[in-house]
């Protein structure tokens, strides 16, 4: 009977074992089975965000390059956003509620008073509006050709008695001459006396732009222009005066470039004296090619490096106190914070840029207050829709920034303690409920996505993006910099590289030049042309650069020197 009983228990511990082998097999394919649903999670997620960086690049590639919402989807945004559309009226109200977007968590938007645009007054020339007929400048020449009725036929068919004039009907069409050369030939005259002893006389020769050479300020302003503003490279512009029959060879034009950028150096070195005065400075940079530095074949990017900055200024009586633009080029072969240093020496204030690291040491080591540009953030959340275009979250986040803009757009001419007082009451209500929605989204999104990018990238920056709630000053984003920035990168397509970093330093005046001009409505060529004809007027040494500062009222400089402005020197 004992024999039975051992018999049993051997038999019990032998199913106890293989229940345990059992339960630990079960225990091992529940561990497989986890690790293989985590392997394929973490497979579709990449492949997710493989998918999503396809469809950007291939956004980026064909689509369209604008951030500006269509009414469409600026109506489909309003479907998981309760910011409501900012009212065409003047003076009109809307107020904020609760933004929700599905399983997102609401964020409770203060109410806030809502800006319209303030519409601009039109010019005259689009007084026909959009898809007419736009009237052509008055300052333009006029041919006229009259047409008229016979004499045989100015009698009435009805009653056979003389037409009277009534009036005239007057159309006009634009025509164009080829460019027109002409060669300005100076002949001084000699004198002497038959004696032999009084020696010659001639009367003194006037003082040229580039001595011993045919270029002409109008010839030079043309070029420099076409170069640095137009980016026609001077290669194509030597083929084009060569189907003229004029010989300019490339390698001249570069002489002149260089020798004219000597020459500028001082407007150069006030404007950007006149940028580190100021309270708020916008900085920015884009890669450029340059093929030697000093002579030494280069590898790699160099970099071109702009600053710029609204300086208020005084000016002439006509043109009272105003603010103006003034931008300049700095060329570096680096991207390192040794350069951003020694652009931002003898600056205290704001700095607006993007997130560069290397802004970071020199701002701090000066005490500068670091703003972040809130264009970049639009941007990161305008490729969410690239990649997904229905994402209700990124037009969630879009509402928020559109509303801001909104803000800035109707108080872009007010003073800059009113713009504060805006901004505390209307954008800081907004920028409070954007702050809330972007920390709890942060805790759902996967971070790597698109859209964890964009929230990511943001919220690191929000001390920064706060700045401008503070200081009427400071702008929203860096598109000051970044429209400067931007004919020279289109320019780049163009001329491809520099071939020596000093083509790439001597381009660096007439960037600065030429932007300054256009960011005060200031016609490039025309101001070139006028600055070269003061130095010939002047000279080098006596010009007057604090009155040379483009603005409009430097057509009443002109005219109190008694030098012509117009194209028609």
């Amino acid at each position: 009977m004992l024999d039975g009983i051992d018999a049993v228990e051997s038999l019990v511990q032998s199913m106890q074992r293989q229940l345990e082998c059992e339960h630990e097999r079960l225990a091992d394919n529940e561990r497989e089975k986890a690790e293989f649903v985590a392997r394929l999670k973490a497979s579709e997620e990449k492949n997710s965000l493989l998918e999503e960086k396809l469809r950007l690049a291939m956004a980026r590639m064909f689509g369209r390059s604008s951030e500006r919402w269509k009414p469409d989807e600026t109506q489909q945004a309003l479907l998981f956003n309760e910011l409501e559309m900012i009212r065409r009226e003047e003076g009109a109200q809307a107020a904020g509620s609760v933004i929700t977007d599905g399983a997102a968590p609401t964020a409770e938007v203060p109410d806030v008073v809502r800006h319209s645009r303030r519409q601009k007054a039109r010019d005259p020339q689009d007084a026909l509006g959009h898809g007419g007929r736009l009237l052509l400048p008055e300052s333009l020449p006029r041919r006229e050709i009259r047409l008229d009725e016979g004499d045989g036929v100015k009698t009435c068919p009805a009653c056979g008695k003389e037409l009277v004039r009534i009036g005239e009907d007057v159309s006009e069409r634009l025509c164009i001459e080829p460019v027109k050369y002409y060669v300005e030939r100076t002949v001084r005259t000699t004198w002497g006396c038959s004696c032999g002893q009084g020696g010659m006389h001639v009367a003194p020769a006037p003082r040229h732009l580039l001595p011993k050479s045919v270029a002409s300020p109008s010839l030079l302003a043309h070029i420099m222009t076409a170069k640095f503003c137009d980016a026609l490279p001077f290669y194509r512009q030597a083929n084009m005066f060569g189907r003229d029959g004029i010989d300019i060879s490339r390698a001249t034009m570069a002489r002149w470039a260089q020798e004219a950028h000597e020459l500028l150096s001082p407007l150069t070195d006030l404007i950007r004296s006149k940028i580190r005065s100021s309270s708020v400075m916008n900085m920015d940079e884009t890669r450029v090619r340059v093929l030697h530095e000093n002579g030494i074949v280069k590898e790699g990017l160099s970099w071109m490096w702009v600053a710029a900055a609204r300086v208020a200024l005084l000016q002439a009586e006509k043109d009272g106190r105003r603010d103006i633009k003034l931008v300049t080029f700095h060329y570096a072969p680096g991207r390192d914070h040794e350069v951003a240093e020694e652009l931002l020496a003898g600056f205290s204030g704001t700095l607006m840029s993007d997130a560069y690291t290397a802004y970071n040491g020199p701002t701090r080591n000066a005490g500068i207050v670091q703003a972040a540009c809130m264009a970049h953030v639009r941007r990161k959340f305008h490729d969410v829709l690239k990649v997904e275009k229905g994402n209700q979250k990124a037009q969630v986040a879009l509402g928020y920034i559109k509303a801001l803009y909104d803000i800035e757009a109707a108080e872009a001419d007010s003073p800059p303690d009113m713009r504060l007082k805006v901004r505390q009451e209307n954008s800081r209500p907004i920028m409070d409920s954007f702050w809330k929605w972007l920390v709890a989204e942060a805790r759902q999104v996967l971070p790597q996505s698109t859209l964890g990018r964009a929230i990511n990238y943001t919220i690191p920056l929000w001390t920064r993006l706060e700045v401008f709630l503070d200081n009427g000053q400071v702008p929203i984003d860096n598109n000051l910099a970044e429209n400067a920035i931007r004919p020279f990168a289109v320019g780049r397509r163009n001329w491809l590289f520099f071939d020596q970093s000093t083509g790439a330093e001597a381009s660096t005046s007439f960037y600065t030049i030429m932007e300054s001009a256009r960011a005060n409505d200031v016609e490039p060529m025309h101001y070139l042309r006028f600055l070269f004809t003061c130095m010939e007027h002047f000279g080098p040494d006596a010009m007057p650069w604090e009155k040379l500062l483009p603005l409009p009222s430097i057509r009443y400089f002109a005219e109190s020197v008694g030098i012509p402005y117009s194209m028609d020197l």
